[in-house]
């Protein structure tokens, strides 16, 4: 687990909008339903809190935004 940079928001952006379709796939529609753009993961990364991300070969598997 490390902290994300600038570098990582397009990636992480990508991740958060692919697992809200798989769940409104699975479960229908509800709160996780939204797209993530990468303009809005950078302005969560400037509102004072810490994004960290767990990658796997470099690419992004998971993400936590501490606030």
């Amino acid at each position: 687990m490390e902290i994300a940079t600038a570098k990582d928001a397009p990636r992480i952006a990508s991740l958060l909008t692919a697992t809200s379709q798989r769940l409104t796939e699975s479960y229908g529609e509800g709160h996780w339903r939204h797209q993530t753009t990468e303009k809005g993961v950078l302005f969560g990364m400037k509102q004072n809190a810490k994004v960290l991300v767990v990658k796997r070969d470099e690419e992004i598997v998971g993400t936590l935004r501490l606030t």
